[in-house]
């Protein structure tokens, strides 16, 4: 299974949602399980802001040699699960036309129309503050992934 979080720069929303799910499905045991993002403006080979380097280290998590990536139509049909930030990024993702489950993060939280805010030119605290409210749909995506 692949699953790939999508947000604008693959800077700051999607590498935290990454490397926390990551660090989960590792201490659980789960290796067979790919996670990966991507951004849809974004420039490949930027490393994740420092801002979320801070906020991942302080879960457990590292992106420490992450790298960014721009959302392609062979990265999307290669995931069997795609995960929007916001509303925009997922009808920019559906516009590719590939046959994937495209699903907005807030979804897990029972918030279906709800965007996740972007940090960017935030200090750490916004980061934090942005990870919190993304943690609670985190946790719920991977109790449904490992119960799979």
């Amino acid at each position: 299974m692949k699953i790939l979080f999508v947000c604008t720069g693959n800077s700051c929303r999607s590498p935290m949602a990454e490397a926390y799910v990551r660090a989960a499905l590792q201490k659980a045991g789960r290796d067979d399980i790919e996670v990966a993002s991507a951004g849809l403006s974004t420039i490949n080979g930027f490393s994740a802001s420092t801002q979320a380097q801070v906020v991942a280290y302080e879960f457990g998590g590292s992106l420490a040699n992450f790298s960014s990536r721009r959302v392609t139509k062979e990265l999307l049909s290669s995931s069997n699960l795609v995960i929007a930030m916001t509303r925009t990024h997922r009808y920019y993702l559906e516009q590719f036309g590939v046959a994937c489950d495209i699903r907005l993060l807030m979804e897990y939280a029972n918030l279906p129309e709800t965007d996740v805010p972007d940090p960017y030119g935030e200090n750490v605290d916004g980061y934090r503050d942005c990870f919190a409210k993304m943690r609670n749909a985190l946790d719920k995506l991977i109790d449904e992934i490992l119960q799979k």
